[in-house]
């Protein structure tokens, strides 16, 4: 799961996939902003086929790739 979202973000912004990584702080090392997050969470959503109901509080709260694959596992689990 993590493979996948590095992928995607390093697709979406543009960066090579070995720069994105799951201890990456997504706002302080990968620059993404609030906005950028939100839009993020669209396509994260799509991509995992995440319910829409999930919330995106939490999802936009997560600071790493990391903890935001962990999160989406969770979500996944519970059919979210």
């Amino acid at each position: 799961m993590l493979g996948e979202l590095r992928e995607l973000y390093a697709g979406t912004l543009g960066y090579p996939v070995e720069a994105v990584t799951g201890d990456a702080d997504l706002e302080a090392d990968l620059g993404i902003d609030s906005l950028k997050r939100a839009e993020m969470l669209g396509k994260v959503s799509a991509h995992f086929g995440l319910d829409a109901s999930v919330d995106g509080g939490r999802f936009l709260a997560q600071s790493t790739l990391a903890e935001l694959a962990e999160l989406i596992a969770a979500a996944r689990a519970t059919g979210r």
